[in-house]
């Protein structure tokens, strides 16, 4: 079998066929992008959150998300201390106290539910090597297909550097950069027009390569992460769409 196999792979036979195959099941199977990701339901790996009655749900084909949590939503109260000793102990390192709160509410808000009304960026901001990124990785883990890197210094570019970059970010739930540069911080001048539409709930460019060009609105949350000192920020737009935590390591 190995043997044929190869005499048709060498033939180039097999891979029209399954090209062909493939475009059927796409045609077959095309979801328009407004039926995507409807906002009733969060999709857990152990069924749908009715966001209604909040109760869990099976899985549903009718229901067609491009993201889900990568965990089993578990139907009862949790109690941080015992069901998430270490995560609780990594935040309370992370962060002071007080700043706790915040933070959790916004990685909730990030990764769980796209259609939140209110457009904020979260700019975690702190010394080198105290678990920042860290953090963000634990949220794409949790939420792997919801999330997209986004170069921040080519977005304050303008829209021209970034217009086919926005596409990638339709379906996504949250962006973050965790490694924006001290040669980007020292610049002394940012456009921040286009980062203003972006997470603002405004009409962007959506257009992909060789593609019918198009426009939309952007759902995703941005976290920032960045060392000391912070980039400035000159835009009162900007400013109303920003939360800015200060991370401090904490000995406990």
């Amino acid at each position: 079998m190995k043997e044929i196999y190869e005499k048709l792979k060498n033939k180039a036979v097999i891979t029209p066929y399954i090209t062909e195959a493939l475009l059927m099941i796409r045609r077959n199977t095309y979801v328009d992008r407004e039926n995507l990701n409807p906002k009733t339901h969060i999709p857990f790996k152990n069924g749908y959150l009715n966001l209604e009655t909040w109760e869990l749900e099976p899985l549903n084909p009718e229901l067609f998300y491009t993201w889900s949590i990568n965990a089993n939503y578990l139907n009862r109260p949790v109690d941080p201390k015992t069901d998430l000793p270490e995560f609780v102990k990594f935040l309370s390192t992370l962060v002071a106290p007080e700043h706790l709160p915040a933070l959790l509410y916004y990685y909730a808000y990030a990764s769980l539910y796209p259609d939140l009304p209110n457009h904020k960026v979260l700019w975690l901001v702190g010394k080198q090597r105290i678990g920042k990124g860290a953090s963000v990785r634990l949220l794409k883990l949790l939420n792997p297909s919801g999330f997209e890197s986004m170069s921040l210094s080519k977005i304050l570019r303008g829209e021209k550097e970034a217009r086919f970059d926005l596409s990638s970010y339709e379906t996504k739930n949250l962006v973050s950069d965790m490694e924006i540069t001290e040669m980007e911080k020292r610049k002394k001048e940012y456009e921040w027009a286009l980062f203003n539409k972006v997470f603002g709930g405004d009409l962007v460019d959506l257009e992909e390569k060789f593609k019918k060009k198009k426009s939309g609105t952007l759902k995703i949350k941005g976290i920032f992460i960045q060392n000391l000192p912070m980039i400035k920020i000159k835009s009162d737009a900007t400013i109303e769409r920003s939360i800015v935590i200060y991370s401090v390591h904490i000995f406990v």
